[in-house]
């Protein structure tokens, strides 16, 4: 890591810190933490400036992440801790290799997915008005949906984020098969779909069929 203070006075009355995140080569530095209500566990590098005055922070920054676990914090929905600080947050993920996204939780999941490479979400926050917005389009790469206890492999998809601080539900269009052996009938091909379907509702919204 690599960081950068600027100050005017011995007590700053407004500070810049610059910070370069390396680390591994080819993976980056360790993460593993909740940000904007979303949980990552793996690794990131890239560029963040942090400022601040009196009693508010701006974090800008272009990270990308790699072999990283992402799904949503259980705590999300949960009532934000007051601070007497304000936090203004710009931030722009770049999906590297090794990314997985996981709906609703890693532990149960209905949805794991691998990212494609350069895949780009935006993250935006403004404590002081309760503002939150998270944008993107990350298309998949494979993965599986787990649908009453069937695995269906992901051939082709994307989940649509346009979030906000009233509602967190991305969207997903998804493709994928199932394969199975079957003594007298050979191999049967069954196809599971979801066309822009919020997420919470994927496992009523999947349209399965036998060919």
């Amino acid at each position: 890591v690599n960081a950068e203070f600027i100050h005017e006075h011995w007590i700053p009355d407004f500070f810049t810190v610059n910070v370069s995140v390396f680390g591994n080569p080819k993976k980056g530095t360790r993460i593993s933490d909740t940000f904007a209500g979303i949980d990552f566990n793996g690794y990131a590098h890239g560029n963040l400036t942090v400022s601040g005055s009196n009693q508010t922070y701006w974090v800008d920054g272009d990270v990308q992440v790699n072999d990283c676990i992402i799904n949503l914090s259980k705590n999300f929905y949960d009532e934000p801790v007051e601070d007497p600080n304000d936090y203004i947050i710009n931030m722009k993920l770049r999906s590297g290799t090794g990314v997985e996204f996981f709906w609703p939780t890693q532990k149960l999941p209905v949805l794991r997915a691998y990212a494609d490479r350069n895949q780009t979400v935006t993250i935006n926050l403004d404590s002081s008005s309760q503002v939150f917005n998270i944008d993107g389009n990350v298309n998949f790469k494979g993965g599986d949906i787990f649908y009453f206890s069937n695995n269906f492999f992901i051939r082709e998809g994307n989940l649509f984020f346009h979030e906000n601080q009233d509602k967190f539900d991305p969207r997903i269009t998804v493709n994928a098969e199932m394969r199975t052996i079957n003594m007298r009938l050979g191999i049967t091909l069954a196809l599971c779909s979801v066309l822009s379907a919020p997420c919470r509702l994927l496992a009523h919204t999947a349209e399965t069929d036998t060919v």
